[in-house]
């Protein structure tokens, strides 16, 4: 039996200061405060912020600057879902096509995992954080991709090249850095189904 997540989740703002993430496993506090938006899985925070008017479209003038400003901030993708009952003995398990990129999982406040690729698929074992016949909550605490690679060492013989010395230390698609047609847009997200 499989039940999709994807469709309709929240997406919260977490301002991430001084440049460096949280510690991992930990689940965040959430601030009331916060922004916090109505939101697609599969999709992408850039997006979200896109479609929601926060900003405007990257491809025109030098709008992509104001994405800038979102390059420090987590992100929470929350939803709630009741689960159906499943057979005794079943093992049951959250799957993730893709997350973009590194990210603490939670269900119903319980840490089930950490992801630092967006390239694979990232699966879970939730059978004992699962609440059969009951509403349960997924969270997933995606880190700024930026906050992650800086201050890593670079000896020589590490660097992803010229312009894009940060890929060594990041399984993010390469364009994200910045590439020949557009430059760096740090995105975050849940891109594919869940």
């Amino acid at each position: 039996m499989t039940q999709s997540l994807n469709g309709g989740w929240t997406l919260t703002c977490l301002p991430e200061p001084a440049g460096k993430n949280p510690p991992f496993g930990v689940m965040p506090e959430m601030d009331p405060d916060l922004p916090t938006y109505l939101t697609v899985v599969p999709g992408e925070a850039q997006l979200t912020l896109q479609a929601d008017g926060t900003l405007p479209d990257p491809f025109y003038a030098d709008h992509y600057y104001r994405y800038m400003d979102y390059e420090n901030c987590g992100w929470m993708y929350e939803k709630t879902f009741l689960c159906e009952t499943f057979p005794q003995g079943s093992r049951v398990r959250l799957t993730f096509g893709g997350v973009d990129t590194v990210a603490d999982v939670f269900l119903n406040g319980v840490f089930l995992g950490h992801t630092e690729n967006m390239l694979v698929e990232h699966s879970f074992d939730v059978t004992d954080a699962l609440k059969q016949g009951e509403y349960n909550r997924i969270s997933v605490h995606i880190f700024s991709s930026l906050n992650y690679i800086r201050g890593k060492p670079y000896p020589v013989g590490v660097h992803g090249g010229a312009d894009r010395i940060q890929l060594p230390y990041l399984r993010k698609a390469a364009h994200s850095v910045g590439w020949d047609i557009f430059p760096r847009m740090m995105t975050a997200g849940l891109w594919r189904d869940v």
